[in-house]
């Protein structure tokens, strides 16, 4: 599921990413998203718990299509996990990503929020 985090800066995405992923979440972060866009290029602070484990054959190919389809959306992408894969994942994919990409582990989260907070 997704759960988002309130109080960040207004072009930022603050998202929590935690047990089982489903379609219906990947809907739910698109109009979130959508509704955002107006304002300029977006930043991101993913969070993946622990417990990120399982995603729905949808889940997947919704993942992939929402990253696509907002890939230029986005300037700044801050990934904030203890998981080794994800982590691992975001280090490969970074030096062909079109944002700035930076890799968290959740102690330091805070160094997370200021990254993405701090001006271009």
């Amino acid at each position: 599921m997704f759960t988002y985090i309130e109080g960040l800066p207004a072009d930022t995405l603050g998202l929590i990413a935690s047990g089982p992923l489903t379609h219906e979440d990947y809907m739910g972060l698109e109009t979130r998203v959508e509704a955002m866009l107006g304002h300029g290029p977006l930043k991101a602070l993913y969070v993946l718990e622990d417990d990120v484990s399982e995603f729905s054959p949808r889940a997947i190919w919704d993942d992939q299509v929402f990253t696509w389809n907002h890939l230029r959306d986005f300037s700044h992408f801050a990934v904030v996990t203890d998981l080794t894969w994800a982590k691992v994942m975001a280090w490969l994919i970074a030096p062909i990503m079109p944002v700035r990409m930076k890799v968290f582990a959740k102690s330091e989260m805070d160094a997370a929020k200021a990254w993405i907070a701090a001006p271009d």
